[in-house]
Parts: structure tokens; sequence; C-alpha cells
């Protein structure tokens, strides 16, 4: 939704002119904060569609997600955004500590994860730095 907004972003604003709704206009940094909004959703949006799509969502898939998601808050840190973006930001990264942390520590989960073929080793191995951890969760 906030995508769409984005790319009807200059009919919108010229309907409202045109309906005479300057209280509804949205002010540039409102704009610069969907933009921002958008970026840092954008994994839970492919991530919640891919795990939608299947027949039976499988355990394997929930630390590689969370690992992608992990990512892409760490590579979007240094976007220069306004302060709600950095504020956003953050309350990402705290909730997912929070909420994952036990999943970490969860042998169930943790093996769920080793033994998918797919995954085996690429998530668990901390030896292994590179960035390639695609192989079944959609790319971001």
């Amino acid at each position: 939704m906030i995508r769409s907004l984005l790319e009807l972003k200059e009919a919108v604003t010229e309907t409202l002119k045109v309906m005479d709704r300057q209280d509804l206009l949205l002010s540039d940094w409102e704009w610069e904060t969907l933009a921002g909004a958008a970026i840092l959703l954008k994994p839970f949006d492919i991530l919640t569609q891919d795990l939608s799509s299947q027949y039976y969502p499988s355990l394997s898939k929930v630390l590689p997600s969370i690992v992608q998601i992990q990512d892409h808050l760490k590579e979007i840190e240094g976007i220069e955004f306004n302060d709600v973006f950095i504020v956003m930001n953050s309350a990402l990264n705290l909730n997912l500590k929070y909420r994952f942390n036990e999943f970490y520590n969860n042998t169930a989960h943790t093996l769920a994860t080793y033994i998918d073929l797919c995954f085996k080793k690429k998530y668990l191995d901390p030896s292994d730095n590179t960035n390639d951890k695609t192989n079944r969760t959609p790319s971001l």
C-alpha cells in the first residue's frame, strides 16, 4: 500500500489540489518518511508473500528469513533519511532480537534448519562469511 502511494505521488497530490483538500497534502518530510518505511518493510512483504504461498510452511525457513531481515536492516542503517526512519529501523532491530532470541537457543528450531539440505550450514556455521543465504528464501 505504501509502495502504491509512492508510485501515485503526483496523481494523489494533483487530485487533492483539484479537490481543494490542501489539509490532506503530504509534506516532503512525510513523503520521505513513507519512502523510508517502504525500504524498511520490503523484506517483510517479500517473505510474507513467500511463506503465504506455500501449502506447508516449513519451520526450517524461519531462521533464514530472520537472518535475511536482520541483514537487510543492517544494510540500510547507512541510508540517510529523517529521524523517524532511524527510530523505525532501531525499533525493528530491537524487536527482532527480543522476539527471536529464544528461537536461536531452541534446539528444535535449529535442528529443523540444519536438516533441511537447502540451509544446512548456511545459517548455522559461524565460519561461513558468504552472503549467499538465499537458496530457498526469496532474495531481498
